[in-house]
């Protein structure tokens, strides 16, 4: 892949914190800089009541000193005021103006609605194409959807801070950074580990895995993993563990580089102590920087409302080897009740509820600020904004992809994810691909 120069738009609103969302939202924006090359350019931009450069576009160099500058101003950001998003988006554009690299982006991340700058979509630019991120369905999804459609990027939603570092992972692929064969989401009992198969296809002369993880205060080990810490198990084809330290690590993530790897099927996992709160989650995330092998997933529509049908484009692309024997799955994820029922079920909890008065400084009417903080209170023994997954027939051939109509008969935030598994027939090695976006339906 060519080199990218990237602009990270990060939320330090206050609000970001009362959703418990800043710390893994610092550790996800710092991961996904560890998956860029040499000669990509990264820069970052925080923002809330005013936006400022926390580290100017600068090019990623051998020695990584660039990747761990970057990472340390990321984790320096704490939460204050409000959002303005205007200010982010004309810094991250005025930044990438100078970019040494032709390919570009701006990576938006926000919890809510701007409520200081004035109206983003008026002015917006619309040459560079930005990535955005809506943590939570409390803000203005539609207003981050139309930033991405109108700038030709790609709109993606996170239900909850564990879903954000598989968005991270995916907008490296969106961006060209490199291209993703694993995203996963891992639930890991103490004590316990898990296993992924990791498929190197013949010709890769690099492979990159990244694991973080929601709690900061799990430690990475090489040795058996004791009180709160976990241990990333490495094993070549030929069954041979690999000790390695990471090529970058830091508090919620490892990231290791293997250059030259052997082709065929390795295996990769986590290997957990004894957890705090009895449980590990964390995302694993395999890259490939050099791929000839893509898949390509796009809405044909993106402004759509509830009753109407899903149209999916995929097509899985190869330009130097034949492919053959294709599985593909595909899931959507889906809000299981709309808001106006939620509502009309809790009325009489939401009118005896305090509002959350953070929300309500933001901007957000008083109605969904209530239901908020009834949402926090009771969890995790009920979620009024449960989710459901089903599938979704696709069928795959030499003309393409295809994918059965997908009625979306609730409003909300709709995700569709695309896993692909696949052989290059000249190597006779597996490879997979995978794929998410997201869709806000009125």
């Amino acid at each position: 892949m060519s080199s990218v120069s990237i602009a990270s738009l990060i939320d330090q609103s206050y609000t970001m914190k009362s959703f418990n969302y800043l710390e893994p939202a610092k550790t996800d924006a710092a991961t996904f800089i560890t998956i860029m090359k040499e000669a990509d350019q990264i820069g970052v931009v925080a923002f809330s009541t005013r936006s400022r450069i926390l580290y100017p576009l600068t090019t990623i160099q051998s020695d990584h000193k660039t990747i761990y500058d970057a990472i340390n101003e990321i984790k320096k950001i704490q939460p204050i005021n409000m959002t303005n998003i205007k200010e982010a988006i004309s810094q991250g554009h005025d930044i990438l103006n100078n970019a040494g690299n032709p390919n570009r982006a701006m990576i938006l991340l926000s919890d809510g609605i701007w409520n200081e700058g004035g109206d983003p979509l008026i002015g917006l630019p619309t040459d560079i194409p930005i990535y955005t991120i809506a943590l939570g369905d409390r803000g203005q999804c539609n207003f981050l959807q139309e930033v991405a459609r109108r700038t030709y990027g790609q709109y993606h939603f996170s239900p909850d801070a564990f879903e954000l570092a598989e968005i991270y992972n995916q907008i490296a692929d969106d961006a060209s950074v490199a291209t993703i064969a694993i995203n996963q989401k891992q639930l890991i009992d103490s004590y316990r580990f898990t296993t992924l198969p990791l498929y190197v296809p013949g010709g890769s002369d690099h492979v990159s895995l990244a694991v973080n993880w929601l709690d900061e205060s799990v430690t990475y080990t090489t040795g058996t993993p004791g009180e709160n810490q976990v241990n990333i198990l490495l094993r070549d084809p030929d069954g041979q563990k690999i000790v390695m330290p990471p090529t970058f690590m830091g508090n919620g993530f490892v990231t290791f580089h293997l250059h030259d790897p052997k082709p065929g099927q390795w295996t990769t996992g986590c290997w957990c102590g004894n957890m705090r709160q009895n449980i590990f989650r964390a995302t694993v995330g395999a890259f490939e920087p050099n791929s000839t092998i893509k898949l390509n997933c796009k809405l044909a529509e993106t402004k759509m409302n509830c009753g109407d049908c899903l149209d999916i484009k995929t097509a899985l692309e190869s330009s130097k080897d034949e492919i053959g024997n294709v599985i593909i799955k595909t899931t959507l994820e889906s809000p299981v009740n709309s808001k106006d029922y939620v509502l009309e079920k809790y009325e009489d909890e939401i009118l005896n509820t305090e509002p959350d008065e953070e929300l309500m400084k933001k901007g957000i009417n008083e109605i969904d600020a209530k239901l908020n903080t009834l949402h926090k209170k009771l969890l995790p023994n009920v979620n009024i904004f449960a989710r459901r997954q089903s599938p979704v027939h696709a069928k795959y051939s030499q003309d393409g992809v295809e994918h059965e109509p997908i009625k979306l008969d609730v409003p909300g935030n709709h995700t569709i994810r695309v896993d692909v598994e696949g052989t290059i027939l000249r190597s006779n090695t597996k490879f997979t691909r995978t794929r998410r976006l997201s869709v806000n339906v009125k």
